[in-house]
């Protein structure tokens, strides 16, 4: 069935959600970041003092696009984290202008929002050390990035389901502002990749009406909860069972973790070959000096209450 963005007459109705297709979801969120980091990166670099902890000395290898793929199909969160992932991100633009997106600070940002908005929603998440094997960073780093983006956020994570249906409305009409003002070629490329994924993809209609009071919206999130715990419950019973899926938006090619310098920016490098960083082998990421190698344990997976990181919800 074509997909389509079902209208109403009345301008503030929302007939659609993006969470009920992955590949529109992931190439929706990817034009809105790349736009941002298109219109910062054409600016001066800013000042020394303008610097956070969430900017890297310079830029990853791997391209924005990619990494926010990569993120999205390895963190095993709900797909409503990624759309709140992306709220969390303005937010703290809004509080913080210095936070702004750019090609030094959007990696670390993505992947951090992204750890709260899975602790916050989802009823089961990684832990701490297996989110920053995914996101090429060290443990103690990401912890400290996470403590800065919950304080620049106030402590307030919760999103209305008003408001969540009014994001993802958001973020889809971006794509026409994208579209009138192309800023480069990069940017081009990923709205028309949106456009596509949005044309093709399986959009299942929603009611919901902005900003009534009376829409229960979290029934989505639950259903994406549900069968996240029994893709979990799945995996533990079966050693042999990786825990890369199919599930969620395949990367265009296959990445690999390279080490993390001493400097503590992120390093990630590609590679072509067929071992691919996450295959069908029981498998995870361990750092070493030079390359990667593969442990046969499974990433465990812990309930809220046994999580081992910094934050207890």
């Amino acid at each position: 069935m074509t997909a389509q963005l079902f209208e109403t007459d009345s301008s503030d109705a929302v007939k659609f959600s993006l969470i009920t297709s992955p590949p529109a979801l992931v190439a929706v969120i990817i034009a809105n970041i790349q736009a941002q980091v298109s219109v910062n990166d054409a600016k001066p670099p800013a000042p020394f003092e303008d610097m956070t902890v969430f900017h890297a000395q310079e830029p990853p290898a791997i391209s924005v696009a990619d990494y926010v793929a990569r993120v999205s199909k390895y963190a095993f969160c709900s797909h409503a984290c990624l759309v709140a992932a992306s709220y969390y991100i303005d937010e703290a633009i809004r509080k913080d202008p210095k936070l702004a997106l750019s090609s030094l600070s959007v990696h670390r940002l993505f992947i951090t929002a992204v750890i709260l908005a899975s602790k916050y929603f989802d009823d089961v998440s990684y832990n701490l050390p297996y989110y920053a094997k995914v996101g090429g960073l060290p443990f103690k780093e990401l912890a400290n990035l996470e403590i800065n983006l919950l304080s620049v956020l106030n402590f307030r994570l919760d999103i209305p389901a008003q408001k969540f249906a009014a994001i993802e409305t958001n973020l889809v009409d971006q794509l026409d502002v994208f579209e009138a003002h192309p800023i480069d070629e990069e940017l081009t490329r990923v709205v028309d990749v949106a456009r596509y994924e949005l044309w093709h993809a399986d959009i299942v209609p929603v009611e919901l009406t902005c900003p009534s009071d009376d829409v229960d919206f979290t029934d989505i999130v639950k259903e994406a909860s549900r069968k996240r715990r029994a893709h979990v419950r799945k995996m533990r019973s079966s050693p042999t069972t990786s825990a890369c899926t199919d599930e969620g938006p395949s990367l265009s090619r296959n990445i690999s973790m390279a080490s993390v310098s001493s400097t503590s920016d992120m390093s990630i490098s590609t590679d072509t070959s067929p071992a691919s960083a996450c295959n069908r082998d029981s498998t995870h990421f361990e750092y070493t000096s030079k390359r990667i190698v593969q442990s046969p344990t499974t990433p465990s997976v812990h309930r809220k209450s046994q999580t081992h990181s910094v934050l207890v919800w």
